[in-house]
């Protein structure tokens, strides 16, 4: 046993053919992995011959092994005992337990270093990189990487986010909740500003767009922003001013279709609202309140097929302006009722009586007390994950909150202590706006000048007694911009809807977005930077071009891009049934977004300095 156990220490030298060791520390750590292995493999193949000496041998030989370096060491602290036992002063003796302490840590940082990668890297395949007594290590794998996130996910905090952001108002307020709690210092754009390098700072507007940045500690004027954004809109139902209805018996709400939504996918769906209220408060002042009924509160039903016997041949076709028209409840028949909807205030005769109900009641407060109200139509099907695997999202309004929040984590993540900031030289920031689904024309949108005039304002707060020509605008031609939207992943059954050579994929990575008529904003420059920080993070990409017979949708990216010629990307996460009511997109294509996005600012400068382009 003890010849097969020798033989087994030093086999993993001879299999992995590893090159001679160039220091005392490398050579330990291959002792310690070798000696790993041979231990394991002792263990068990002895285990099943002699169960008691299955523990005691192998042990007994490891021990043995270690024993003879702990000799050593002794050894050696004994000769430099001798050698200066002329000084046997406290200091002395300190001097000698210090240097031992040392070792002692230096042995523990090679066992540790080995152990976290033994357990999170060698299943997953990565090469990896270890640091140790400024000795570096590469080990790499025979095995190729698939591309999967390594590390702790983000998913189950992204389903929360989701289900928490029913409406864009509710995305910006938990984005807001969040940097807060990652120790963010909320600004208003109506006041002075008072920032400085390694702060972290956000601002919001009218609560449905959001600006966050974090200034690096070696910032200076002149330097770049790194900068992510995306919109917290998603196609939905709004109901108009003047909501109220009745057909047939039945109180009916009116409502406005917004953005280009796949419409017939919100036909027998369990539907609520959300959104904002202006409240009066007891002292005249009025109150800014988000609403969420999360009960099912209404249902647009189809049309039965006894009655309609031609929509499986003709297709179903109905007119957004009288069919799609959500039920409420059933037109009360007590003439108390209508006689208190005939003593309310005009301004509330606008919504049924029993819809305003609703909502004072959620609101706890009265119904007169409610002044202005803008509720979206929402699913209220949780969030949840799907597929065989569990390895599909299902949701609403993954365009675009799944980018949203990647963005606002990544941000979090990358300076979630001072240290993070230390040898940042730029800004990073990321940008939420609203509206996108209708063109950004808004002063919440993406087409406003919010992160420009964020940006002067950074600029010129930072700038302090400097008197050189041009800091905003030479800020801007050291700013690179990624604008993170969602992507058409390839539909198995409808696969020639997409170009043959850029077919995305779910769970294979972000996709880089082209189109030469610049309906997205992405260079040869921009989409290489890109790639090369997925290429040093071992993080997986893919392309995407539209057909050539077919229109290209757009995003931020142009409107940002040409706003003062900041460098962009267009790139997004693969999904499927965009803009229907229900979503789909891939469990591990969040992950590798969010650590996409994180190393795009924790490593973009070191890139782009490499690169020189006039």
């Amino acid at each position: 046993m003890a010849v097969f156990y020798v033989a087994i220490l030093y086999a993993p030298t001879l299999l992995l053919r590893l090159p001679q060791s160039k220091s005392l520390n490398s050579f330990m750590i291959r002792r310690f992995i070798c000696a790993s292995i041979a231990s394991v493999v002792s263990l068990t193949i002895s285990a099943s011959i002699l169960p008691w000496q299955a523990v005691v041998c192998p042990l007994s030989l490891t021990s043995l092994m270690y024993a003879g370096s702990l000799v050593s060491k002794s050894l050696s602290l004994l000769s430099s005992w001798k050698e200066e036992e002329h000084d046997k002063s406290f200091c002395h003796v300190k001097n000698i337990s210090q240097r031992f302490l040392d070792w002692v840590a230096s042995v523990a940082s090679n066992v540790l270093a080995w152990r976290n990668y033994v357990v999170e890297n060698t299943i997953n395949g990565r090469d990896l990189l270890i640091e140790v007594n400024d000795v570096a290590f590469k080990i790499s794998k025979n095995h190729a990487s698939d591309g999967a996130p390594e590390g702790p996910s983000i998913v189950g905090d992204l389903l929360d986010y989701l289900n928490e952001s029913w409406t864009q108002f509710h995305a910006t307020a938990e984005a807001k909740r969040q940097l807060l709690a990652a120790g963010f210092h909320l600004l208003k754009e109506n006041d002075d500003w008072d920032l400085k390098p390694g702060g972290r700072y956000f601002f919001t507007r009218n609560m449905s767009s959001l600006i966050a940045f974090a200034i690096g500690e070696k910032y200076s004027v002149g330097n770049g922003f790194h900068a992510i954004a995306a919109h917290t809109d998603s196609p939905c139902l709004k109901l108009k001013p003047n909501s109220a209805s009745s057909k047939a018996g039945y109180l009916m709400l009116n409502v406005q279709t917004y953005g280009a939504g796949l419409w017939h996918t919100w036909f027998d769906r369990d539907l609520s609202l959300a959104g904002r209220v202006i409240v009066r408060a007891a002292d005249g002042s009025f109150l800014h309140k988000l609403v969420k009924l999360k009960k099912p509160l209404l249902r647009v039903p189809t049309l039965a097929i006894h009655l309609d016997r031609t929509v499986n041949t003709d297709g179903f076709k109905p007119n957004l302006e009288t069919h799609l028209v959500p039920i409420l409840s059933i037109k009360p028949e007590d003439k108390s009722v209508k006689s208190e909807e005939k003593s309310l205030p005009s301004s509330k005769a606008a919504h049924h009586p029993v819809l305003m109900q609703v909502l004072s009641d959620e609101l706890g407060c009265g119904i007169d007390e409610i002044v202005s109200i803008e509720l979206n139509v929402c699913d209220t099907q949780p969030s949840c994950l799907g597929g065989g695997n569990e390895e599909f999202i299902f949701s609403g309004r993954l365009d675009n909150l799944a980018s949203s929040y990647c963005a606002i984590r990544a941000l979090a993540d990358s300076c979630a202590s001072p240290e993070d900031l230390l040898n940042e030289h730029s800004i990073r920031m990321v940008a939420l706006f609203d509206n996108e689904e209708v063109g950004s024309g808004s002063v919440q949108g993406a087409g406003a000048p919010t992160m420009f005039q964020a940006m002067k304002r950074i600029v010129h707060c930072l700038a302090h007694e400097y008197v050189g020509e041009g800091a905003y605008e030479r800020a801007i031609r050291e700013s690179f911009l990624v604008s993170a939207d969602m992507a058409h992943g390839v539909h198995p059954n409808f696969m020639d809807k997409h170009e043959e050579h850029h077919r995305p994929q779910l769970q294979k990575g972000i996709v880089i977005k082209h189109n030469a008529n610049q309906r997205y904003a992405t260079s040869g420059v921009t989409s290489f930077l890109f790639k090369e920080i997925a290429k040093i993070h071992n993080l997986p990409t893919q392309e995407f071009v539209v057909r050539n017979d077919m229109g290209c949708g757009s995003t931020i990216g142009p409107i940002l891009a040409s706003g003062v010629g900041i460098r962009t990307v267009d790139c997004g996460i693969a999904q499927l049934s965009m803009h229907s009511v229900r979503e789909i997109c891939g469990k591990e294509d969040i992950d590798i977004a969010y650590k996409h996005f994180k190393a795009f600012y924790q490593t973009f400068s070191s890139i782009d300095r490499k690169l020189s382009v006039d």
